[in-house]
């Protein structure tokens, strides 16, 4: 494991900014002292009502805040402006300054907001993620406008989940969509799979129109399966 990098996963605001390689700014600030300057990956991951469907990573900003501070996802509030305010300017803004500082000095890649716009593409059925699609969509688009302009020699790579999501056409489709939609690719180098959970390659299972397989099955070899 000490052989294989791994990316730094700035999900908090709270990572942002110290002197200790468990911040943002600490872990640039070491990288910027070795020789040769190693490449850093880092994930953007601090979303308003951050991963709608499991809310099981979900986050600190929210759209809707409960009285406990917890995500209220069950209120339509497309708009969400105030989280979408916080997100901006008190976790992407930040962000992208602080990179900035290193642009061209530590060679960057950046993941943006893993399984966010993924969530859009599949789970628009999930009233939760319906009322969060403006916050991910604005909030991405933010984020990687905002990023791409203030290190611009950085490489920012889009969330794309991973096969057990997006290996299905019609998912496939509407996260096609949804990117061409927000006008991004020309600020991205391309797209990050597998970064949160894991499906591996394989052949999709025949599907016929009396019995669709399980999203989840796949013939790997020949032989039936779920992994």
């Amino acid at each position: 494991m000490r052989e294989v990098s791994s990316a730094y996963w700035i999900d908090v605001k709270a990572k942002l900014h110290g002197d200790s390689t468990d911040s943002l700014e600490g872990i640039l600030k070491d990288a910027a002292s070795k020789s040769p300057v190693p490449l850093v990956t880092l994930i953007v991951y601090d979303l308003p009502n951050r991963d709608c469907r499991a809310k099981a990573s979900n986050g600190e900003i929210c759209c809707v805040y409960n009285a406990d501070r917890t995500c209220d996802y069950n209120t339509d509030n497309q708009a969400c402006t105030a989280g979408l305010k916080e997100y901006e300017t008190e976790y992407v803004d930040i962000y992208a300054s602080i990179v900035a500082k290193y642009n061209g000095v530590v060679p960057m890649a950046l993941i943006i907001e893993p399984d966010s716009l993924p969530n859009m593409a599949s789970n628009m059925k999930d009233p939760h993620c319906f009322n969060s699609a403006t916050a991910y969509k604005e909030g991405i688009k933010y984020a990687i406008n905002t990023i791409s302009t203030a290190a611009p020699k950085a490489s920012l790579y889009l969330d794309a989940a991973h096969g057990g999501w997006l290996g299905w056409s019609d998912n496939m489709n509407a996260f096609t969509k949804l990117v061409q939609d927000m006008d991004i690719s020309s600020k991205i180098r391309g797209f990050a799979t597998n970064v949160a959970n894991y499906q591996p390659l394989g052949t999709m299972c025949p599907w016929t129109p009396t019995a669709e397989p399980d999203r989840n099955d796949y013939c790997l070899g020949g032989a039936h399966g779920s992994e």
